[in-house]
């Protein structure tokens, strides 16, 4: 089963949430479980979007 991330992070919580990901990593690599890959199948990409509609959350 393979299973893929996506989130945003808020602008003031970028340095934090690079620590987290780092932190995650450092234990990926000491724990060496099963399956697990550290790397990317493609590079991410920034995209340009549109909003056509909020639905009142934003």
């Amino acid at each position: 089963m393979n299973t893929v991330v996506r989130y945003k992070v808020w602008p003031e919580r970028v340095a934090e949430n690079e620590e987290l990901v780092r932190a995650v990593y450092r234990q990926l690599h000491a724990l060496r479980p099963a399956g697990a890959k550290d790397r990317c199948e493609e590079a991410p990409q920034a995209i340009e979007a549109s909003v056509v509609g909020n639905f009142g959350f934003l």
